[in-house]
């Protein structure tokens, strides 16, 4: 599998790049047949039951991809019946398109985004959207090289080759990594790569390549590669900043406030759900995506649900100096056209204290 999160910048209009890896070509619904949207079976079309299903209150989401474990809570939330219980049916989109257009035209209500890109749709262009939970209370990507490359921090990358998609926002942060570390950031040399095996790059073609632990480097290791890992969070502070994060519409939200809070906090039950049970819920994953390689969804559930909860064992909330900070970083780096503040880009208000 490689490349699976590939599609992360066309969200924000960019040309795709960062998350790099793993492919995952599946085409599948996320309504499979005999089930109802809350993915409890049905026994049959009693007038009781279309009555209910006629009560429920319809909202969009759309993924950034295909399923995968930092999509986890949603199916949990789905399969054990916590939008039915709050009153919601769920369609579940994997849309061919910008999420964050989707989310910022009101097309649909809620998709996944990531903060550093839901910075810079702000900041320029103006998107009427807003953060609304954080999946993972820390940033699980990093630098993945082969051992054999000895490439062990960013003062190693002067020279090497990286595996990129050409971002402003990527370029800008490992030329600064570098220099933060000592080097010489116009050392810094990139590839722009397109659908090609990552595990293949960086075996023949590449030095190392931006992925994410809980997906691509769990499948590295299924595949018998010897890798080194820089965790990104590790080298500077402001990077340890959410991705992935829920984001919404700001016009939906003021027009449907009550239908928001218990549709997030239904997810909330499905994420802390899938924290104190991983293998169950990385079964619940399975049964809506089965094309998915069962051993790295078991694995990758294991790892992520360490990152679900804040130490308060809470899910979704947000730090507004997380988001102060990125911007700041960002502004300071010439990516946004103007500063950006933490509260017009994100709200713990959905969730329960």
């Amino acid at each position: 599998m490689q490349n699976i999160l590939r599609h992360t910048l066309r969200r924000a209009g960019y040309a795709p790049a960062i998350l790099i890896g793993l492919a995952v070509l599946l085409q599948l619904s996320c309504n499979r047949q005999n089930t109802d949207n809350s993915g409890k079976h049905t026994p049959g079309d009693s007038g009781q039951e279309a009555q209910k299903q006629e009560q429920l209150e319809d909202i969009t989401f759309a993924l950034d991809w295909t399923p995968n474990t930092n999509h986890t809570g949603l199916y949990v939330a789905q399969k054990l019946g916590y939008f039915a219980d709050a009153g919601l049916r769920i369609d579940i989109k994997m849309p061919q398109t910008s999420v964050t257009q989707l989310v910022a035209s009101g097309r649909v209500s809620f998709g996944i985004g990531f903060q550093e890109f839901g910075t810079s749709s702000i900041a320029n262009e103006s998107m009427p959207i807003v953060s609304v939970a954080a999946v993972l209370r820390h940033n699980t990507s990093g630098f993945t090289s082969m051992k054999d490359r000895n490439i062990k921090r960013p003062l190693d990358f002067g020279g090497k080759l990286y595996a990129g998609w050409g971002n402003p926002f990527e370029t800008k942060l490992i030329r600064y990594l570098i220099q933060l570390d000592g080097g010489d950031p116009e050392q810094f040399e990139s590839v722009t790569i397109g659908e090609a095996s990552l595990a293949g790059l960086l075996q023949d073609r590449v030095d190392y390549a931006w992925t994410f632990y809980a997906w691509q480097n769990i499948g590295f290791d299924l595949q018998g590669l010897e890798t080194h890992y820089i965790p990104l969070k590790d080298l500077d502070p402001v990077f340890d900043y959410y991705t992935p994060i829920i984001i919404a519409n700001r016009s939906y939200l003021e027009q449907n406030r009550n239908s928001a809070q218990r549709f997030i906090q239904a997810v909330a039950k499905g994420y802390e759900y899938a924290a104190q049970n991983a293998e169950e819920a990385a079964e619940i994953l399975l049964d809506f995506a089965p094309e998915l390689d069962r051993e790295l969804v078991m694995r990758s559930q294991e790892y992520l649900a360490q990152y679900y909860l804040d130490e308060d064992g809470k899910w979704g909330r947000q730090n507004p100096e997380t988001w102060n900070n990125l911007a700041q970083w960002m502004y300071d780096n010439q990516l946004i056209k103007k500063p950006l503040s933490a509260e017009d880009a994100m709200t713990n208000e959905l969730l329960l204290p």
